[in-house]
């Protein structure tokens, strides 16, 4: 089965990949760039989401698309106009079947990212092309990142995550793509909430880290979204790994302890100013958070916008 992915070089991508070859698939993976080396036993086409339009020949032979690009800095242009630009050339080409991941909650929440996250799913469900949809949780990698940016450890009062292994995604994902189309399959999440102030503290002992922790309140209707955990599910991966034991896998060498007692560059993606509410297609700051640190400002709208859309995509 001829099988491409988008976003195969991102965090996900890199779990899906072997395992579509293990299940015996032809992989392709697309690139920007016709300069990537693709991973070993996969070929590579060119294919860049933003550009108008995709060329047809992309997609000859390929039977099955696992849609794991994603662009929260250029969703409108990316997530949602790319999305129709490669479902209308599947169309054309006769594609049999596209599996999108996407996320647990995004109808509830007001970001504008979360917004193209769900157009891209009507976009998906409006195409002649069968589909099937998987909703998950946040990934460990989203928290890992989070409490590594910036000169002190970011926790928001009240909030918690259920955050769930990668590989169990990417598992179900390549079960999907061998089957059939099955529309909104049930969403998949991690096996257990947690708070978000006792998982940091958590990872502070396993990483090493001696960076303090700065908790912050929030409020507003975007912060609402996540206080009544509508980006949790009923359906847990049980059985799988849990914050706990991911930290053992990821920080046990001195190596990993290093980097992450090592502040990060924040490069402006860091949720450390307030929540946000979206009206009238503005961003209007509802908590003015003093500077957590000498030296280090609250974001700018924009750049709190995009942290929150990190925060909330499964990266790729």
């Amino acid at each position: 089965m001829a099988t491409m992915i988008t976003g195969g070089r991102g965090t996900l991508g890199r779990l899906v990949v072997p395992r579509l070859l293990a299940a015996g698939h032809e992989v392709i993976v697309t690139s920007r760039s016709g300069a990537t080396v693709p991973p070993q036993g996969t070929s590579l086409r060119v294919l860049d989401l933003a550009s108008d339009p995709i060329d047809s020949g992309v997609l000859a032979g390929v039977e099955v698309i696992v849609h794991a690009a994603s662009n929260p800095a250029r969703s409108q242009r990316v997530d949602v106009a790319g999305t129709q630009r490669l479902l209308g050339a599947a169309a054309a080409n006769g594609v049999a079947h596209v599996v999108y991941p996407s996320i647990v909650g995004i109808s509830q929440h007001l970001f504008p990212s979360c917004k193209a996250n769900l157009a891209a799913e009507r976009v998906i469900e409006e195409t002649p092309v069968p589909r099937t949809i998987l909703r998950a949780t946040q990934f460990h990698e989203f928290l890992d990142r989070m409490f590594q940016s910036g000169p002190t450890v970011t926790v928001f009062r009240g909030l918690s995550f259920q955050v769930v292994d990668g590989g169990v995604v990417a598992d179900r994902l390549v079960e999907l793509a061998g089957g059939q189309p099955a529309g909104r399959v049930p969403d998949l999440g991690g096996p257990q909430p947690e708070d978000m102030a006792s998982m940091a503290t958590r990872w502070k002992r396993a990483t090493g880290s001696r960076k303090p922790i700065t908790r912050i309140p929030v409020a507003g209707k975007s912060a609402k979204a996540f206080k009544e955990r509508r980006h949790h599910t009923l359906n847990r991966a049980e059985g799988t790994p849990t914050w706990d034991e991911w930290l053992a896998t990821q920080h046990s060498s001195p190596q990993s302890r290093a980097a992450g007692s090592q502040p990060k560059e924040a490069g402006g993606r860091l949720l450390e100013s307030a929540f946000v509410e979206i009206e009238r297609s503005q961003v209007v700051v509802e908590v003015d958070v003093q500077p957590l640190a000498p030296g280090v400002a609250c974001l700018r709208n924009r750049d709190l916008d995009e942290s929150i859309a990190e925060a909330l995509a499964p990266t790729s």
